[in-house]
């Protein structure tokens, strides 16, 4: 097992740099290094393992709070989210995280994503077996898409610029509810 961990620590240095985390002062990295170690560590301890620390950084966007990369032994985590959230997602987002590579080394794939096996890692960490944050994500969604469709149906459809840029190379998109061809209205002021 330690050699596979090995195996995988040295890819990850190549694909994500150690410990990227640029978004994050140096205090707030330190305590998110802390609390991975130590969830690895209580891991490590109630289910006689040897797991390494993972790679980690803080540069995932959009309304996700982390991510864990199972085959390369990494975590990324929103450091938007972890700015506004910092004490749950601390305690919570950085356990749930770790709790995927915990499963994923001690079962592999063949398991659900929060199924009995997370929860039971969960519930060693602590910790809420939630498979979602419900975190105030407002702010970081997008704005609608600029170009407005119509079809048979009442009301609009917003593609966006690369949809409408095929449509305007002879593309053709069908509404899924009425199954009729889309017809460009207007663009978005």
């Amino acid at each position: 097992m330690a050699r596979l961990h090995d195996m995988l620590d040295s890819q990850t240095r190549k694909v994500f740099p150690r410990g990227h985390t640029q978004a994050l002062d140096e205090t707030l990295r330190a305590e998110v290094d802390a609390r991975i170690r130590g969830y690895i560590t209580l891991a490590n301890v109630s289910f006689a393992i040897c797991l390494q620390v993972p790679g980690w950084d803080a540069r995932l966007r959009g309304a996700l709070a982390g991510k864990a990369h199972l085959q390369r032994w990494y975590l990324q985590f929103n450091a938007t989210l972890l700015r506004g959230n910092q004490e749950h997602f601390l305690l919570q987002t950085v356990g749930h995280e770790v709790a995927h590579l915990v499963v994923w080394a001690m079962y592999g794939v063949r398991v659900k994503p929060h199924g009995a096996e997370w929860k039971a890692v969960m519930r060693v960490f602590g910790l809420a077996t939630r498979a979602t944050h419900d975190y105030d994500v407002s702010a970081l969604r997008r704005a609608r898409a600029p170009f407005v469709y119509r079809c048979a149906c009442p009301g609009e459809l917003y593609l966006g610029g690369l949809r409408h840029q095929r449509v305007a190379r002879g593309v053709t998109y069908f509404c899924r509810r009425c199954h009729t061809r889309i017809a460009f209205s207007h663009q978005c002021a």
